[in-house]
């Protein structure tokens, strides 16, 4: 462990109390553990964030853990909630790769939206709507949707995810997480219309021809069984590949 922070009720008026921990952890030779810094706010923490150490580098690695994107100045948002989800839940797979051996992930539209099977209760068995992918893998386990889910029409995407060879044609990633990759890097690639402020209370931005730009945001509401890791891990590495290399998972 490289650096270890706590902040004892930073957050207290967005309505926590928990303690919050940051830490900076590397996989190599040294100490486990290092002295805990405590703090009361990010303000008072930010000034001992030079004494993090250079990080060590390393090769590139799909590790296949949950991570989120982040361009400068900007987060890109991924929420979980509980839409889709399936039993059991996947293995964890390691590959190596480096940006050599990227392609892009390739897929066509449909001309209309696929139709849902008849409701059992009130699920349907999922399907992807609008996104074909070639000798794509079906998910290990049967997915299914709230029938109320499976009505509303997803947009049509244009980003083009690239992703390590290896991971594309050895099928790791099913077709509905590959679904989930190309819906979420589509919404998080531009940033909301308008401008924005944050308010002095509670969480909704406020339009304001004088703020600031915020990027979209992508809802992930899937439940277990589904591989978020896996699909939050591919957001990672097509961002990895493009040569940004912050990411934060909340």
């Amino acid at each position: 462990m490289a650096f270890h922070a706590r902040l004892e009720g930073a957050f207290a008026k967005q309505g926590t109390s928990i303690a919050v921990c940051l830490l900076v952890i590397d996989k190599r030779a040294g100490p486990k553990s290092t002295a805990v810094i405590n703090r009361a706010t990010v303000a008072d923490l930010v000034p001992l964030l030079s004494k993090v150490p250079p990080r060590r580098r390393v090769a590139t690695e799909l590790a296949l853990v949950a991570t989120l994107p982040v361009s400068p100045a900007k987060i890109t948002p991924t929420l979980l909630g509980g839409f889709r989800s399936a039993a059991p839940k996947l293995a964890a797979a390691n590959c190596t790769s480096d940006a050599t051996d990227a392609i892009s992930l390739a897929y066509t539209h449909r001309d209309t939206i696929a139709d849902a099977e008849q409701a059992v209760g009130v699920y349907v068995a999922y399907r992807p709507q609008r996104l074909i992918f070639e000798n794509a893998a079906d998910h290990p386990t049967q997915l299914v949707e709230s029938a109320a889910m499976a009505s509303v029409a997803l947009p049509a995407p244009n980003y083009v995810p690239q992703l390590p060879a290896k991971v594309v044609r050895g099928h790791v990633l099913s077709r509905a997480q590959l679904e989930t990759l190309v819906h979420a890097l589509d919404a998080t690639s531009s940033d909301l219309p308008g401008r924005y402020r944050v308010p002095e209370r509670g969480l909704e931005l406020v339009p304001d021809a004088d703020g600031a730009n915020y990027r979209r945001g992508f809802f992930l509401g899937d439940g277990t069984g589904a591989g978020k890791g896996r699909q939050l891990a591919s957001i990672l590495m097509d961002q990895w590949l493009r040569g940004r290399r912050r990411h934060l998972w909340i």
